[in-house]
């Protein structure tokens, strides 16, 4: 049974069979159908935005988890930017650097049916690129 949503055939269930990139894909476990998107390592330069995820929702509601990520273990205390946009609005701006503590903990967000959401990152200072990621992870309700 296809999932409304998700991509074309033969993965009805989702728009990327690997995981990454900047579609959302969907997922059905038991009862439950589950979305998500994995940015993967986008190299991101610097005082230029990069989009990491941008996709339009389905017929239903996703409720989601947003990580933004740091992918690089040496980085030190490069500045960043992402951006949030829901419906072409921005609803967010995170703005850190490697040392926060707080750069991988969740963020709640509701993504509405037929919306459109894109998240963009770039490097404020330090290096002429750094990468970046992020995953957003959620449950779909009717």
């Amino acid at each position: 049974m296809p999932l409304v949503g998700g991509g074309g055939a033969p993965n009805t269930a989702g728009g990327n069979p690997t995981g990454t990139g900047t579609s959302i894909n969907y997922v059905r476990v038991g009862d439950k159908t589950f979305a998500y998107a994995y940015s993967g390592i986008v190299s991101v330069p610097h005082n230029a935005f990069t989009t990491l995820l941008k996709f339009t929702s389905g017929t239903n509601t996703l409720v989601m988890q947003l990580t933004p990520q740091y992918m690089e273990d040496t980085l030190t205390g490069t500045d960043t930017q992402f951006r949030i946009s829901l419906n072409s609005e921005r609803i967010m701006q995170l703005d850190g650097d490697q040392s926060a503590t707080d750069h991988d903990v969740p963020i709640p967000i509701i993504i509405p049916p037929y919306s459109s959401f894109e998240i963009t990152a770039q490097a404020m200072s330090g290096s002429s690129t750094i990468n970046l990621g992020c995953a957003i992870v959620g449950e779909v309700y009717a």
